[in-house]
């Protein structure tokens, strides 16, 4: 089983270090956080979180594509029975590549490192639009669905942070020509805009 989303799915409320409050014994964190004790419930024996505190969904479709282009064919080749679970974070985060590294950027904090600052000033500044934000966390889902379609593994989405609805009220409707292709039976959206999926993840 493989898991992706932000602090909500790598667990960041489990910490063993008091200085940074991270968590640096992944083995533990990967137990007591949600993916591995979903991956228990459903029989997994094998669980692989990869989520990040302040994850954007830039770089949750980007690690989950990497995931399936480098480890997918040796697993399947292996006779390895797959799931992949998504908790997507807020579609105002942004992802950049500043300095040789990729930088997770949520566009009301503010950085100290000068790069990171520039960019996330002229962001919010210049280019931040909640239409835009919506439109491309659309076009990020429906990416990874019809991927993982095509490669044949089953899966199953969900909002960590903020709701199918309120991304589509604050964007002033914008999702709505996407909802039809988002909403099925793969992506769990309770409330007023869906119904609780009747997906039923394989038990292993």
């Amino acid at each position: 089983m493989f898991a992706n989303g932000c602090s909500m799915c790598y667990g960041t409320d489990l910490f063993d270090d008091p200085n940074t409050g991270f968590c640096f014994d992944n083995e533990a964190r990967w137990r007591a956080a949600w993916p591995g004790q979903l991956g228990r419930l459903l029989g997994y024996t094998s669980v692989v979180n990869d989520g990040f505190p302040g994850s954007s969904n830039d770089r949750i479709l980007r690690s989950t594509i990497r995931w399936l282009v480098e480890d997918v064919p040796a697993l399947k080749a292996a006779g390895a029975e797959l799931l992949v679970v998504i908790g997507w974070s807020s579609p105002m985060r942004r992802e950049f590549h500043i300095s040789g590294e990729w930088r997770q950027l949520i566009p009301y904090h503010d950085y100290t490192d000068a790069p990171a600052a520039m960019i996330n000033r002229a962001y919010r500044e210049i280019a931040w639009s909640d239409e835009e934000s919506a439109i491309r966390f659309a076009t990020q889902v429906l990416t990874l669905k019809w991927a993982l379609e095509r490669a044949s593994i089953p899966y199953l989405f969900f909002n960590a942070l903020e709701s199918l609805a309120d991304i589509d009220e604050h964007s002033g409707g914008s999702l709505q020509p996407y909802m039809s292709q988002i909403l099925d039976r793969h992506f769990l959206a309770p409330g007023k805009m869906g119904s609780p999926s009747a997906y039923k993840p394989p038990r292993r």
